[in-house]
């Protein structure tokens, strides 16, 4: 999925992403309906504090992501 980050805190690791808005013909669908697909959510994810420290997360950057496969699950192979 495709995504921008909505929040991040480089002292924990910790931040959310927004996802992209889905294309018009899926929006309509009722299976899109019934997974959420209307109504966005953000997404939670965490990076390794190791790993925090050096890469370049701002807000409002455009990021690639696995959704999570459970309702309040993280995003998870993060591009950016």
């Amino acid at each position: 999925m495709k995504g921008t980050f909505s929040s991040y805190d480089p002292k924990t690791g910790k931040g959310t992403i927004t996802p992209d808005p889905e294309p018009a013909s899926t929006v309509f669908s009722f299976g899109a309906a019934a997974a959420g697909v209307l109504f966005a959510e953000d997404y939670p994810f965490s990076i390794p504090l190791a790993e925090a420290g050096r890469v370049k997360i701002k807000k409002d950057k455009a990021v690639e992501f696995d959704k999570p496969s459970t309702a309040g699950g993280e995003a998870t192979n993060l591009k950016y």
